[in-house]
């Protein structure tokens, strides 16, 4: 009543916690089902262990593992912010604030349940879905699996990072690239065409000119912000911290990892 007399507009609280709630249930289902699917790839990678080399076989299947963790984390990424707008909260930092707890909490359940599992789970010979043959490590060996496993993760997940962070400044100089060669186009026919008395012929060199300074500005891809920066730096800090006995040059790699994003970060931040 305060809020209708003060010409404030707001959203039903009832509502809202209503959204908030049914969200946090489609976020337990969800993670439900990936943690399911997690185990069906974990549940095939014995079929390739026992298919191929034992070696061999756990990186392939390390390797889909992960590929599969990436996925999942670029669909929710997009499914938190719909799920954020569609809970309608009422100022900027709430809306902020509640973007943080899905995401983090996703991501670190997503990218932490296999190497937990392989670290704690896997050397209890269990049966995965009834396979004959149980979930045991590659030579009886846990923390080696383990180490197979951080090294796959760590050295895909951070080098296809840095490569999916050059990918829109590539296709920014690809949509320069492209105007530039419309307007010299346009600047060519309208030579050829004879210009108006007493104006000078365009240089070949020109610099440009404000409008098409103007005109690639609004071009260009929309900066992103550095909240995945940031929430993916809090994951690479709990694979360090948690994993280093495994994996003990995880550090070197985020450190090199470090070095190199401190570069195309750059890039990203004064082109786009």
């Amino acid at each position: 009543e305060k809020a209708m007399q003060s010409g404030e507009l707001v959203f039903p609280y009832n509502v809202h916690v209503q959204r908030v709630i049914l969200s946090l249930l489609f976020t337990a289902v969800l993670i439900s089902a990936v943690a399911v699917a997690a185990l069906f790839i974990l549940a095939y990678k014995l079929v390739l262990r026992k298919t191929w080399d034992e070696t061999y076989g756990n990186y392939v299947g390390s390797l889909m593992n992960v590929l599969f963790i990436s996925l999942t984390d670029q669909i929710w990424s997009r499914l938190a912010l719909l799920l954020n707008d569609w809970e309608m909260y009422r100022t900027d930092s709430e809306w902020f604030n509640a973007l943080i707890y899905k995401t983090f909490c996703f991501r670190f359940i997503n990218k932490n349940a296999t190497p937990l599992y392989i670290a704690f789970v896997q050397g209890q010979n269990l049966a995965l879905f009834g396979f004959e043959q149980k979930d045991e490590c590659p030579q009886n060996d846990c923390l080696q699996a383990l180490s197979q496993y951080l090294l796959v993760a760590v050295v895909f997940s951070e080098a296809s990072r840095n490569l999916l962070t050059l990918v829109p400044l590539a296709l920014d100089i690809l949509k320069k690239k492209y105007y530039e060669r419309k307007a010299a186009k346009a600047a060519a026919k309208k030579a050829g065409t004879g210009l108006e008395e007493g104006a000078a012929p365009p240089a070949a060199d020109a610099p440009p000119s404000t409008t098409e300074l103007i005109e690639w500005e609004l071009y260009k891809t929309e900066y992103p912000g550095t909240f995945e920066e940031m929430l993916e730096m809090s994951i690479q800090f709990g694979y360090v911290t948690m994993f280093a006995v495994a994996f003990p040059v995880s550090p070197a790699f985020v450190l090199l990892n470090n070095l190199i994003e401190r570069k195309t970060d750059a890039l990203k931040t004064l082109r786009m």
